[in-house]
């Protein structure tokens, strides 16, 4: 009979044990949901009040004020017709100008580190890009460098992007999470591009490097492991584009035909995907037109 008695007590023992455990875990899981909940409201709060300043910036680029731009102490009745156009669209572009650079002092002033904007149409991707000399540290803090497991969108430390003219010849590398719940937050929604329908009708993605804009075309979406070599800043010559198109290949889920050489820019987003351990789901895409204020394009 004390043979029982001690083993239903020890029964007993083992169930409060487990159920301690599963109150723990049940506790702890609650608190990992409430703080990514927490991280994902302030994500998307300071993402908005961010693109409210950049969204002056893509209508101030886009708005004509010849009107107001024109400076009325000029002569008309002595000036030749197209110096008076000419005049009119100096002073306008000039306007237009300053106007932007107010726009982007005042992303500089939340983060100095903020170095432009990516959007990809028909996608959630529409954030500030980042850059500092130490790629670990926007994987946990937002664009206002508060802690935050969703992280920014930022730049590769290795790429020089401090003006156009150092652009030709590099591979821009961007990355963002991919988080685990799946809610297409930073480049979660990158996904889309794995589908046939998607990557055939969305090949566009504007990036913005202030205070110039820029248009990608998406050649390519490619599964890797993260040791695979796709983070070369420099493209290098005919024959390392051509070995690195042809590396990829085996790795391709989607692709278009593209012509590059070593003068050419490209985009190189990465991001976590969990089809094996330590997957990067890839999307690379060529610069196709720069909508700067100098009128330039490649």
């Amino acid at each position: 009979m004390k043979k029982v008695n001690f083993s239903l007590k020890h029964k007993i023992a083992w169930r409060k044990i487990i159920f301690t455990l599963l109150l723990a875990a049940f506790f702890f899981s609650s608190i990992m949901i409430a703080r990514r909940a927490v991280d994902s409201y302030k994500t998307k709060t300071l993402n908005n009040e961010l693109s409210k300043i950049h969204e002056k910036i893509n209508v101030i680029e886009s708005s004509s004020n010849s009107n107001k731009a024109f400076d009325n102490n000029i002569d008309l009745a002595t000036m030749d017709k197209s110096i008076i156009i000419a005049e009119r669209k100096r002073i306008e572009e000039k306007n237009k100008d300053n106007e932007i650079r107010a726009q982007i002092q005042q992303l500089a002033k939340i983060n100095s580190d903020i170095k432009g904007w990516i959007r990809i149409e028909n996608t959630l991707v529409n954030h500030p890009v980042v850059q500092t000399g130490d790629n670990s540290f926007y994987l946990e803090h937002d664009a206002a460098k508060n802690k935050n497991r969703y992280g920014t969108i930022f730049i590769d430390e290795i790429n020089d992007v401090s003006n156009p003219e150092q652009l030709q010849g590099q591979n821009i590398i961007l990355y963002g999470h991919h988080m685990k719940n799946r809610d297409e937050s930073m480049f979660g929604s990158l996904e889309r591009f794995r589908e046939d329908e998607f990557f055939t009708a969305n090949s566009s993605i504007k990036f913005n490097l202030f205070p110039e804009s820029y248009q990608f075309q998406v050649f390519g979406v490619y599964l890797v492991n993260q040791d695979f070599d796709y983070r070369n800043s420099r493209l290098g010559t005919q024959q390392d584009i051509k070995n690195l198109l042809n590396r990829l290949k085996n790795e391709q889920i989607q692709f278009r035909e593209v012509s590059l050489n070593p003068d050419d820019t490209i985009l190189t987003l990465s991001t976590c995907a969990y089809d094996f351990e330590d997957a990067r789901l890839v999307v690379m895409a060529k610069l196709i037109k720069a909508d700067n204020r100098k009128g330039t394009s490649q």
